[in-house]
């Protein structure tokens, strides 16, 4: 156990430096720094494991809508898987209170947001965000927001504007048209024609992430266009196929 976390320390310290360069942006960039982990898949009964992945869905969606507002830095969620994964949470992906505000140390953030799920056998999501002050490991904002899993964008776009709120970062401003597709680090907010997209395509494509984070390119790949055949207008999972190559 002992060899095992000082493997991780070591990680996490070569990760640290490797990262130097973008931190020290960071920290010249004036605006607030926000960073999404994953969110805990709390789902129950038959199936409640196939969610296990959803919870990197809700972080690449929420990074997305948080980046909307050019005001604020997001830290970008390749970076974030990057970090995460020197930390051991590539399998179980849960997060605490302590690991999340160790990894905002880490990725210079000001402020860390993660939390819960739950997918009901009715169809509905419910989920439950905290947000940390790193400097002091205080919670400075809890949110909750519940719909139908189709409308599991919106839902999203909802939390980030009720957590910008609450963390009192600077308003988001007022969006007057689509905004253009995102990057696979998930910069700009959703399409409009995204808003529309079905919960099975936002599950396939989180499971996708997972692979993609696991360094399966083929599962990741495959994923990514079944989340396509669902969904052909979904822009991030062209994004992401785009940045594999496929």
């Amino acid at each position: 156990m002992l060899r095992s976390r000082t493997l991780r320390l070591f990680a996490a310290t070569a990760a640290l430096a490797a990262s130097a360069p973008s931190i020290a942006a960071a920290q010249a960039d004036a605006r607030p720094t926000v960073a999404v982990l994953y969110f805990n898949n709390g789902s129950f009964g038959p199936g409640a494991k196939d969610y296990d992945m959803l919870g990197r869905g809700v972080a690449d969606f929420l990074i997305t809508e948080l980046s909307s507002n050019a005001r604020i830095r997001v830290v970008e969620r390749d970076h974030i898987a990057k970090i995460t994964s020197e930390q051991d949470l590539g399998t179980s992906g849960r997060v605490d209170a302590e690991t999340a505000v160790r990894i905002g140390k880490l990725l210079g953030a000001q402020y860390m947001v993660t939390g819960g799920f739950i997918v009901t056998p009715r169809g509905d999501v419910r989920l439950d965000s905290r947000a940390f002050d790193v400097a002091t490991s205080r919670i400075v904002h809890t949110e909750s927001v519940t719909d139908k899993s189709d409308n599991f964008v919106p839902l999203i776009g909802k939390l980030a504007e009720k957590l910008n709120t609450g963390m009192k970062l600077p308003e988001i401003p007022k969006r007057t048209g689509a905004a253009p597709a995102p990057t696979p680090g998930s910069v700009g907010a959703a399409p409009a024609a995204e808003q529309k997209v079905p919960f099975a395509a936002v599950s396939l494509y989180a499971k996708a992430l997972g692979a993609k984070d696991r360094g399966n390119k083929a599962e990741a790949v495959t994923l990514f266009k079944q989340a396509l055949d669902k969904f052909p207008e979904f822009s991030k999972a062209k994004a992401q196929l785009k940045d594999l190559g496929a």
